[in-house]
């Protein structure tokens, strides 16, 4: 009785082992966000979302690829040193801005979250990737809008819903 006892408790947690795989093979599929991992400078797995981010139809057009291939050239020094000091143990690098390349070789700018995480014996990172060229589009706008309110001579006065001041420009200080 012992042992079909041992043997019921073998299959319940092979069972449960396979449910989490099932979690966690969804949640990479279904995340709106590009995950990737990558192990001795090549990526070894992007997610749909990863694929798609980076202009590939499908995972397999970048598994394989070295990380040099997605990272602009003038990010390349600053992203391998971060993660050189991350493999060191150095915490609070993340999250961190970047600049990646799509395969038509398109700038794409990224949020990126990594961690360091055992893969097939290895420590491996994985990679957590946002696409914020919108933000970092609105942010230049907003900068350029800012630029024209502090250059025009017009009285330029922003107000809150209450009414309440939140800027006036350098016309209306000189008035």
């Amino acid at each position: 009785c012992l042992v079909i006892s041992d043997q019921q408790e073998v299959i319940s947690v092979e069972a449960s082992l396979r449910e989490s795989e099932q979690r966690y093979r969804e949640l990479l599929e279904f995340a709106p966000v590009g995950i990737a991992v990558y192990s001795e400078g090549r990526i070894v797995f992007t997610n749909p979302a990863g694929a798609h981010l980076l202009g590939a139809d499908s995972d397999e057009l970048i598994a394989g690829k070295p990380i040099t291939d997605i990272t602009h050239p003038s990010r390349l020094e600053s992203s391998q040193s971060r993660m050189r000091r991350m493999m060191a143990g150095e915490q609070g690098l993340y999250p961190a801005e970047e600049i990646y390349l799509r395969l038509d070789g398109t700038p794409v700018n990224v949020e990126v979250m990594a961690t360091l995480l055992p893969y097939k014996g290895k420590t491996a990172v994985q990679v957590i990737l946002t696409d914020i060229t919108a933000r970092k589009r609105a942010e230049a706008e907003r900068e350029l809008l800012i630029s024209a309110i502090e250059q025009t001579g017009e009285i330029v006065i922003i107000t809150d819903a209450e009414g309440i001041i939140q800027y006036v420009n350098p016309a209306f200080v000189t008035t």
